[in-house]
C-alpha cells in the first residue's frame, strides 16, 4: 500500500492540528478486510528547498525526517488500532522522504536503501529519488519515492531524472542483511535496462505554470536496450532487478485528454 504527498515545504509534523486519519485510513479497514502487509509513505519538500536547506543544512532535513517518522507511526497506531506496524526502513534525500511500514507479524528480509540525486548540477538532491528494497517471503520488491523536473513543458528533465535514478541507485551486498535492517549504501553507475515490473503511482503535481497549455508527448523508453547496461557483480541489486517496483512521488508529468 503506497500513499505520497507534496507537501510544499511545510512543517507538516510541527502543526498541532494535522490530522492524517482520514489520508491513511483506507476502505478495505474500514470495511475490516485484510489490513496492508506492508505501507510505504513518501513526502516530497518535506522542507522548503532552499539553497540552504539543498547545499549545507543536512541536520535540519534529518530532524524533520525523524519527526515524520514519529508523526506517521502515532498515525498509524489510531487507525489500526487492532495491528502493530513496525518501522523497518526510514532514508531522505533533502526534502523527499520514504518510510516503510510492516505488519509486525510479517517476515522482510535482506532490507537496504538508497539515494540518488538529480537536481541542480545534475547530482544535489533538490530533485532526486530515495529506494528501498527487501525481499518479501519469495518475493524482491523495490519501493522508490522520487521528485523529478517541475514546469509543464520540461518533459525531457522529467525523462532524464528517471534515467538518473536508475543509473545512480545500486544495492550492494554489504547493504543487505537477513533481517530487517536499514542499512545503507550508495553507489554511482548504470542501470539495468528491463521495464517489465515496474508500478508507477501516485503522481502528484503542482507547480506556477498551470497556464501553459504545451501539448507534450511523454518519450518511450524503447531505446533501452542491452548496450546501455554496464557489467556490475552478481549480487549487486538495480530498481529494475526486483520481481516488482512501486514508483511513487511527485513526478509532476501532466496527463492530457
Amino acid at each position: 500500500w503506497c500513499l505520497t504527498w507534496n507537501v510544499n515545504g511545510k512543517n507538516v509534523p510541527g502543526d498541532e492540528d494535522t490530522d492524517l486519519t482520514a489520508w491513511l485510513r483506507t476502505k478495505q479497514q474500514e470495511s475490516n478486510c485484510t489490513l496492508p502487509e506492508i505501507i510505504a509513505i513518501g513526502a516530497q519538500e518535506m522542507v522548503d528547498l532552499s539553497v540552504v536547506n539543498v547545499a549545507t543544512d543536512a541536520w535540519k532535513a534529518a530532524k524533520r525526517a525523524d519527526s515524520w517518522r514519529e508523526m506517521l507511526e502515532f498515525s498509524l497506531s489510531q487507525v489500526f488500532a487492532m495491528a502493530t506496524y513496525e518501522v523497518i526502513a526510514q532514508r531522505h534525500l533533502v526534502g523527499v522522504f520514504l518510510c516503510i511500514f510492516k505488519l509486525i507479524s510479517c517476515e522482510c528480509s535482506e532490507v537496504a536503501s538508497c539515494v540518488a540525486g538529480c537536481g541542480v548540477m545534475g547530482m544535489l538532491g533538490n530533485k532526486g529519488g530515495v529506494s528501498v528494497r527487501m525481499r518479501f517471503e519469495d518475493t524482491t520488491i523495490c519501493f522508490v519515492c522520487a521528485h523529478m523536473a517541475a514546469h509543464r513543458e520540461n518533459v525531457a528533465g522529467r525523462n532524464a531524472d528517471f534515467r538518473a535514478i536508475l543509473a545512480k541507485t545500486a544495492f550492494e551486498p554489504s547493504s543487505s542483511s537477513s533481517g530487517s535492517s536499514n542499512t545503507v549504501m550508495y553507489n554511482d553507475s548504470t542501470f539495468h535496462p528491463s521495464l517489465n515490473n515496474a508500478l508507477f503511482l501516485g503522481s502528484t503535481w503542482r507547480d506556477e505554470d498551470l497556464d501553459d497549455d504545451a501539448d507534450l508527448e511523454l518519450e518511450t523508453f524503447s531505446n533501452i536496450d542491452d548496450d546501455d547496461a554496464v557489467a556490475t557483480n552478481e549480487t549487486t541489486w538495480r530498481i529494475l532487478d526486483h520481481d516488482i517496483v512501486f514508483w511513487l512521488g511527485d513526478l509532476n508529468y501532466r496527463i492530457h485528454e
